[in-house]
């Protein structure tokens, strides 16, 4: 009876005091769910897969930034670093990159714990899927 009491006293307190609801964030801003490191388990060039080429394709999110990190089966390792967003939604995540001067910026489909990467390469599709191992 206790609790109950002090949890309505707490609500009416934040009530009068003027607490706008509509402009808190949204648990996917505030809880940040997709922040980790998700592995590569598609990846397609105009059908062709290219996953095969690669031992290790991983994306890591972390709390405003992202590496992609890649070791091609006849190569080195190489990294590329930049920042990113997610839409209050939860539903589209924003990277944004800076190469050779220039400022790159794509907006992905996320579902489900997956990232979805829908990029026109040279006429054709370059399809990618990251995942939470």
């Amino acid at each position: 009876m206790r609790k109950l009491a002090l949890g309505a006293m707490l609500f009416f307190a934040l009530l009068l005091a003027g607490c706008d609801v509509s402009s808190m964030t949204t648990l996917p801003e505030f809880s940040e769910p997709y922040i980790g490191l998700y592995e590569c388990t598609a990846l397609t060039l105009g059908g062709e897969d290219l996953l095969p080429r690669f031992e290790k394709l991983r994306l890591e999110l972390q709390k405003e930034d992202f590496v992609l990190t890649f070791r091609p089966r006849s190569g080195e390792e190489g990294a590329v670093k930049g920042s990113y967003s997610v839409s209050p939604e939860g539903d589209e995540a924003t990277f944004r990159i800076r190469l050779a001067g220039r400022d790159y910026v794509r907006t992905c489909r996320r579902e489900k714990g997956a990232i979805y990467i829908d990029e026109n390469v040279g006429g054709r599709l370059l399809h990618a899927e990251f995942r939470f191992p």
